[in-house]
């Protein structure tokens, strides 16, 4: 059975787009920056440990065969 594709990513994408469009100051696009920084800086996290994660369990799967 084949996953449906999330489509949350696409929509955050367009918002800050939007959110960036809408922001007229430094201060206001600085703050905006830093946080949605850090939140990538989590996302990157998260799928690097999910990629280890699989690579070691595929690695288990190679050395049993």
């Amino acid at each position: 059975m084949k996953q449906e594709r999330d489509i949350r990513a696409g929509i955050i994408a367009n918002d800050i787009v939007k959110l960036a469009d809408a922001l007229d100051n430094a201060h206001n696009l600085d703050d905006a920056w830093r946080i949605i920084n850090k939140a990538l800086q989590y996302l990157s996290a998260k799928d690097t440990m999910y990629k280890m994660k699989m690579d070691i369990k595929n690695a288990k799967k190679e050395e049993r065969n």
